[in-house]
Parts: structure tokens; C-alpha cells; sequence
């Protein structure tokens, strides 16, 4: 067989996040395929797996936890009087997954 093209080098890592990835849910994955940075598969598939959320609860968590961490790039980059930081408050990435899966109804 001959060399193949592309961008992966086929390592085992790689082939674990696409065989995860492939696990999740369509929406799910096509939130992740459309969200601005990069995502742990395998977490959110553990997520999805036990049970713990849903994949409408997912596809929310993600866009939710994307929208504030594109927010506080935003103002490290512009800064605090960029208008979109200012429209944003942009509390700790952390604590507001902490909150939205602690107020999530599968919690």
C-alpha cells in the first residue's frame, strides 16, 4: 500500500478522538465541528454516555462554554473597551460550566 495524503500522521491519539467523535450524536458533532476551539471528545462523549447530558444539553453546553471563551479572547486581544467585551460579561469559563451543569435537569 502505498503513502497516504493529508495532514494526519495517523497517530493513536488521533485515531481515539475521531473514533470518539464519531461516537457522539450528529448535532453534537456538527457543534463541535463548527465551534471555535478546540474540544476534549472523549469528555464530552463520558458526558453523553453516562447519561450526565443529553445531546440537546451538549450541543448547549458547548455553544455556551465556546461563546464565553471567544468572549474573553476577545478582550485579552481588544480589550476591556472593545464593544463586544463590553456587550459580553464574561464570568470565569470554569464557573459557568460548573453552573450550567449543575442547573442542568440531568444533573
Amino acid at each position: 500500500m502505498g503513502p497516504t495524503m493529508g495532514n494526519s500522521s495517523g497517530s493513536s491519539r488521533e485515531t481515539k478522538t475521531l473514533r470518539y467523535y464519531e461516537q457522539l450524536p450528529k448535532s453534537v458533532r456538527a457543534t463541535l465541528a463548527n465551534a471555535r476551539f478546540n474540544w476534549a471528545t472523549r469528555s464530552i462523549l463520558k458526558r453523553f454516555e453516562n447519561g450526565r447530558m443529553s445531546a440537546t444539553e451538549l450541543v448547549k453546553y458547548i455553544e455556551t462554554i465556546d461563546a464565553e471563551l471567544a468572549a474573553e479572547e476577545r478582550k485579552k486581544v481588544w480589550g476591556p473597551d472593545y464593544p463586544c467585551s463590553k456587550a459580553t460579561s464574561v464570568p470565569s469559563v470554569r464557573s459557568a460550566a460548573r453552573n450550567y451543569v449543575a442547573t442542568s435537569p440531568t444533573s
